[in-house]
C-alpha cells in the first residue's frame, strides 16, 4: 500500500483531533521506538519540570492509543554540575495506530515529515503541541522578538516544504536559520501565531505565550503617521482624527478571533504583494486616541501607522 493511501486510511480511522495532537507531538518531543522483529511504539519524554504538561499530553492521548502513564527516570550525565538528568517517560503499547505511524513517518528509521498528512493534520492545536514540545518565545526589553520551533531533526528540504505549507495555510512566513529551525521575526506575525495557539496552552506553558503590557496612560503626543499617498488626504490633522473615530471598531475586530484572524491574514497577504508609496503626515494625537492604540497594539503588534491606515479602510 503507498504511503498517500496509508493517510487517507489513517485519516478515515482515527478523529482529527487526536490525530493533530499527535501530529504536533511527533514534529516536536514524540517517536517511535522501532527494534527488529516488533512492533513499533509511541513515545516521548520531558523533563521534570514540565510533568503536567507531559501529564495532560498522556491524557489526551491516552483516548487513540493504548499509553503508559509517565514514568520518573534519572539519566547520569557527568556535563552538567549535578551530574544526572531529570524527566518523565511515556511510552505506549503496540497497537495499529504505532503501525501506521511507522509507514507514514518513517523512512529507513528515520523520522520523515508526511506532507501529505500534514495538509490535514496541521491545525492550529496541531502547532499548539508542537510549539510547547519544542518552540521557544524570545523577549527582550518587554518585546516579542522572535518564535523559534526546532525542526534541526528534519532536512533542509523538509523544512522548506514545512515553510510553505505553514505559509499557505496561515499566511506566517517563517525563515531558516543557521541551525536549521524554523524562525518567525515579524512582530505582528508573531503576535498572529500566539493567538491562533494559545486556547490550546496548557496553563504550565504559560511561558511560551505572551502577556501585554499593562493598559498605560498617554498625554497628548505629536507623532509622525505614515499613509499610503493612494488615501489623497489634503487635511491630515482632520481626515486622521475623523478616521481615528473608528477605534472602537478596529478594538471590536482585533478582540474577536473571528474578525481578528481574517482582517490580520489579508493584511500580511497585502504586505507580500505590495509596495505602496507612503507619505508621512505630523498629527497630534489625543490621550484618548493613544490609549486606544495602544490596545490595539497589545493585541495585534501592529504599528502605529498601520493602525491609523486599519481605521480608514474599515467601514
Amino acid at each position: 500500500m503507498i504511503k498517500i493511501e496509508k493517510v487517507t486510511n489513517l485519516l478515515s480511522k482515527y478523529p482529527l483531533e487526536e490525530l493533530s495532537m499527535l501530529t504536533g507531538k511527533m514534529l516536536g518531543d514524540g517517536g517511535l521506538s522501532i527494534q527488529d522483529n516488533r512492533r513499533p511504539r509511541f513515545r516521548y519524554t520531558h523533563c521534570i519540570t514540565d510533568f503536567e504538561w507531559s501529564q495532560y499530553c498522556f491524557e489526551q492521548l491516552q483516548n487513540i492509543m493504548p499509553l503508559n502513564p509517565p514514568i520518573y527516570k534519572k539519566t547520569l550525565d557527568p556535563r552538567i554540575q549535578k551530574g544526572y538528568t531529570e524527566s518523565f517517560y511515556v511510552q505506549s503499547l503496540t497497537c495499529e495506530l504505532n503501525d501506521y505511524f511507522q509507514s507514514i513517518w518513517y523512512q529507513d528509521r528515520v523520522k520523515v515529515i508526511p506532507f501529505d498528512l500534514l495538509e490535514k493534520t496541521l491545525t492550529p492545536e496541531c502547532i499548539a503541541w508542537w510549539y510547547q514540545d519544542d518552540g521557544h518565545l524570545r523577549i527582550s526589553q518587554g518585546k516579542l522578538r522572535k518564535i523559534i520551533l526546532s525542526t534541526d531533526s528534519f532536512t533542509n528540504l523538509e523544512n522548506t516544504k514545512l515553510i510553505e505549507l505553514i505559509k499557505l495555510q496561515y499566511g506566517l512566513c517563517f525563515s531558516l536559520d543557521g541551525q536549521n529551525r524554523l524562525i518567525l521575526y515579524d512582530q505582528i506575525q508573531i503576535y498572529y501565531f500566539l493567538r491562533l495557539i494559545e486556547e490550546h496552552v496548557h496553563p504550565s506553558m504559560s511561558r511560551k505565550l505572551f502577556l501585554p503590557p499593562p493598559k498605560e496612560t498617554f498625554a497628548d503626543k505629536r507623532t509622525t503617521i505614515y499613509l499610503p499617498a493612494s488615501l489623497l488626504i489634503k487635511k491630515p490633522t482632520k481626515e486622521i482624527h475623523n478616521a481615528l473615530e473608528r477605534l472602537p471598531r478596529v478594538i471590536d475586530i482585533v478582540n474577536n478571533k473571528k474578525t481578528y484572524f481574517p482582517v490580520v491574514k489579508e493584511q500580511l497577504e497585502k504586505q507580500l504583494k505590495l509596495n505602496e508609496i507612503h507619505k508621512g503626515y505630523q498629527v497630534t494625537l489625543t490621550t484618548p486616541q493613544l490609549n486606544s492604540i495602544h490596545i490595539v497594539q497589545s493585541m495585534t503588534g501592529m504599528q502605529l501607522s498601520l493602525i491609523v491606515k486599519m481605521c480608514f479602510n474599515i467601514p
